[in-house]
């Protein structure tokens, strides 16, 4: 137990501690291993102890490797990243507020981070920081399997060290906070609870559950800001068992209490399947997934529920124009595209009004029934380009103004349906349009 303010804080986790040498060697291959040691070294040279932590160790340990790397320091975080991204010669970037630096390699990266203390003045602030030892810097994180650490200098090169039996609760599947306070100071543990629980297969510690549910019925999430809880629910949204976390949520309370009126059923289960069915749709590549994760996670609410949320969320104009566009037209897009069959003109005029993210929503919701039509337009009739200029409207005679945008729509409608094809045919039609109109 110990004392923050007049507060008690009790630690969670077992005091087992561990500190040994471990095979590093079986986890990483020759290449990935010397590079790391190099790190280490350059370290040493630095003058600073450095470790792996966090999820990258978990990870490790769970044979899920990847090599974006998460270091820690005992030290200036900052001033290391600029050394070792000379050394390497790979660009970085630091943040001063946070104490960390990212170095980007060419198939990934280094984060860096200061090992610190965190120190939070109230409930979901963000909190003061100052350095620490690496022990501290542990005890700071958010679970005990991702309080683990790996030292990688030269002198104790693959020494494991673990101060919270995290090891331990990665083998018995456990999602377990370090102290009782951990869901107060930072309610977006709640949402990385659930998160890593359904991505594991694991369960939440008994103790950890009942303070989180305590911490739900608070309503701190109130406090949290939009744009940190907008970061943990897109981080959600992208995982393999989104809906399981989403319901998962939905019956501890937690979106209630942050967003009235949301709600997951077995509809969001298959829509949020239908994202690996047709993401693999040519036409749909290179779009903003994001934007189309927020759609769905809006689809239960109203076009005013959005409104709010959006506000609540701080999301960027792009998104906002994007989603609001996409739920005032969800409803009726199915009946209208069908109503339409192959008349080319319609659908076009319908379907440009949308952007891609939107109508990959559509198709998201309403399946093959409309996935074919829309395809075509992205495939064939959007892709449609007049050879007609301004220039050559001057020419005909046209003065230019607002009749130029319906001139190159009627256009463009004729060259869709295939009744012209040439820039000569283009220029005819418009004259005979033109004789017609007078």
């Amino acid at each position: 137990m110990r004392l923050r303010g007049n507060k008690k804080v009790f630690n969670l986790h077992t005091n087992n501690f561990v500190s040994e040498f471990i095979n590093i060697k079986k986890y990483f291959s020759a290449k990935e291993l010397k590079f790391i040691a190099k790190i280490g070294e350059y370290a040493d040279e630095f003058g600073i102890k450095a470790y792996l932590v966090g999820g990258f160790v978990r990870d490790l340990f769970l044979g899920k490797k990847n090599m974006d790397l998460d270091i820690t320091v005992e030290g200036d975080g900052i001033k290391f990243t600029e050394f070792l991204a000379r050394k390497l010669n790979f660009p970085f970037k630091c943040f001063e507020k946070f104490k960390t630096g990212k170095i980007f390699l060419k198939n990934s990266n280094i984060d860096i981070t200061s090992a610190r203390s965190e120190y939070y003045k109230e409930p979901a602030a963000l909190p003061d920081i100052k350095f620490s030892a690496i022990q501290k810097d542990l005890y700071r994180r958010d679970f005990t399997i991702n309080a683990m650490a790996i030292q990688i200098n030269k002198c104790n090169f693959g020494k494991f060290i673990d101060f919270f039996s995290g090891l331990k609760d990665l083998k018995n599947g456990i999602i377990r906070i370090l102290h009782n306070k951990s869901f107060n100071d930072d309610p977006t543990r709640i949402l990385r609870a659930i998160r890593f629980e359904q991505r594991f297969g694991f369960k939440i510690e008994r103790k950890t559950l009942n303070l989180l549910k305590q911490t739900i019925k608070k309503d701190i999430f109130k406090k949290l800001p939009g744009e940190r809880l907008r970061d943990e629910i897109l981080l959600i949204l992208k995982e393999k068992n989104a809906y399981k976390i989403l319901k998962r949520g939905m019956n501890l309370g937690i979106w209630e209490k942050i967003f009235n009126g949301l709600k997951f059923n077995k509809t969001t289960e298959k829509i949020l399947k239908n994202i690996d069915i047709f993401i693999k749709i040519p036409v749909f590549k290179n779009i903003d997934m994001e934007c189309v994760y927020l759609m769905l996670f809006f689809y239960s609410l109203n076009l005013n529920q959005t409104h709010s949320i959006i506000e609540r969320l701080k999301l960027k104009n792009q998104w906002k124009n994007k989603i609001l566009n996409a739920k005032k037209a969800e409803k009726n897009i199915c009946k209208q595209i069908k109503n339409l069959k192959n008349n080319k003109k319609r659908i076009f005029i319908l379907l440009k009004e949308f952007d891609k993210e939107e109508l990959f929503y559509f198709v998201l919701i309403y399946g093959k029934s409309i996935s074919v039509i829309i395809e075509k337009y992205l495939k064939i009739y959007s892709q449609k380009k007049l050879y007609v200029t301004g220039e050559d409207l001057k020419k005909i005679g046209i003065k230019q103004g607002p009749v130029y945008k319906k001139i190159f729509l009627d256009t463009l409608l004729e060259k869709i349906d295939g009744k012209i094809t040439t820039k000569s045919h283009e220029i005819e039609f418009i004259k005979n349009k033109l004789k017609g109109g007078r």
